[in-house]
């Protein structure tokens, strides 16, 4: 039986590795983790 993929996350994230990386790095330089600004640009 052929298998069938529904959801191909590693190409999805090869589109927008170069943004989720950069944010990745930037709450991890600030350190803020919780209520930091990239969290609070999601919410506005």
């Amino acid at each position: 039986m052929k298998q069938i993929q529904m959801v191909d996350l590693a190409s999805q994230y090869e589109a927008i590795k170069n943004e989720v990386d950069s944010a990745i790095q930037n709450v991890i330089h600030s350190t803020a983790f919780i209520n930091g600004p990239e969290v609070k640009s999601i919410s506005d």
